[in-house]
């Protein structure tokens, strides 16, 4: 008989490896369901999903069966971009042709950019010509449709919004028409063009606060409140993601390429001046977590043990480089030697962070 002791049979697996057993038992669990009706599984925003996490879903989707789909949404690279180890090879070289249909969102035509356009409240009718001119200028990107949009929606004639016209990448015009728009939101919030109540008053202080923001803000609903000065950051970013589909309500942060172009132009003296308050309000909040990790983690080592300690870390010189070169030069400097010896990747991550300065 078994001993007290024995580990039974069947559970011998879920001991020796938690992880591939796991994955097994769910996708058993799914199959089972999926043999009484079809089942399809939607994923959205796969890019925020870590590689680990995307091997468990990989080998438990081949393990579902063929009354199961799964349908993935996420900013990868194209399949001639992707190197050979990443997710977008990984689905091929795992799930193979035979069950595998990649697709890339099309682009909008006419008739798209028209009814987008014309939907949002209070919009004019344009004409074939502007709607034409419209896509020469956005290259028919949804995004690159959706700024300007936003930018129209301010009273700006479409020729005037739509002048240099030209055959840049698609992160290009993204790029230019996100720079286009911060300039545009900055002189309407210098000129006070809002009422005190309307929502969009603060709109770009929001913005420049989601991309300065250095962690992952789903789980930070405190750092977001800092960022904004606000108390209930849930509902302030609820109604910034429905005036702007830069915003990923999702994944708590701006579309790369605006957060890119953003910082870039952060980076002017000038422009930096504007995010100086939303900085330091998040170097206050990170600085002071930091301290209490210290205090409970009394030892260097116990400090390097916890992942989170090396996050705030990391944060804390971001924000003190964006309030300050100097400061931060300063704190890499008194951080990096043992960081080079105890935690060679934080260290490698920190010096990597000097350079974008």
């Amino acid at each position: 008989g078994k001993k007290p002791d024995e580990i039974p049979a069947q559970d011998y697996d879920l001991v020796t490896d938690p992880t591939r057993e796991l994955t097994r038992r769910a996708a058993a669990a799914a199959r089972t369901i999926a043999s009484q009706a079809p089942v399809v599984m939607f994923l959205d925003t796969g890019e925020v999903i870590g590689e680990r996490a995307w091997r468990w879903l990989l080998r438990a989707m081949t393990l579902t069966g063929p009354r199961m789909a799964w349908v993935v949404g996420a900013r990868f690279e194209t399949e001639a971009e992707a190197g050979v180890d990443s997710t977008v090879a990984r689905f091929v070289r795992e799930i193979g042709d035979e069950h595998l249909t990649l697709m890339s969102p099309t682009r909008f035509d006419d008739p798209m950019i028209r009814s987008y356009l014309e939907s949002r409240p209070g919009a004019p009718t344009y004409t074939n010509a502007q709607i034409d001119l419209i896509a020469q200028f956005t290259k028919a990107l949804p995004l690159a449709v959706s700024f300007t949009s936003t930018i129209l929606g301010e009273g700006q004639p479409v020729e005037e919004v739509c002048r240099e016209v030209d055959d840049g990448f698609p992160s290009g015009i993204v790029s230019r028409l996100a720079r286009r728009y911060l300039v545009h939101a900055e002189r309407q919030h210098e000129q006070q063009a809002y009422p005190a109540d309307d929502p969009r008053r603060d709109d770009v202080t929001k913005i420049l606060g989601l991309a300065l923001a250095f962690t992952d803000l789903r789980g930070d609903p405190d750092l977001l409140a800092a960022l904004w000065n606000v108390e209930d950051p849930l509902a302030a970013f609820q109604d910034l993601a429905r005036r702007h589909d830069f915003v990923l309500s999702a994944s708590r942060r701006l579309h790369d390429d605006v957060r890119d172009t953003l910082r870039t132009d952060l980076r002017d003296p000038y422009r930096r001046a504007r995010a100086r308050e939303i900085n330091q309000r998040a170097l206050t909040l990170l600085s002071n977590r930091l301290g209490q990790m210290r205090r409970r983690w009394p030892a260097l080592d116990e400090q390097l043990t916890h992942t989170e300690f090396a996050t705030a870390l990391l944060a804390v010189l971001w924000h003190t480089l964006w309030a300050d070169n100097q400061a931060g030069l300063d704190l890499l400097i008194q951080i990096l030697p043992v960081l080079a010896i105890a935690d060679p990747l934080t260290a490698a991550t920190a010096a990597a962070m000097m350079g974008q300065f």
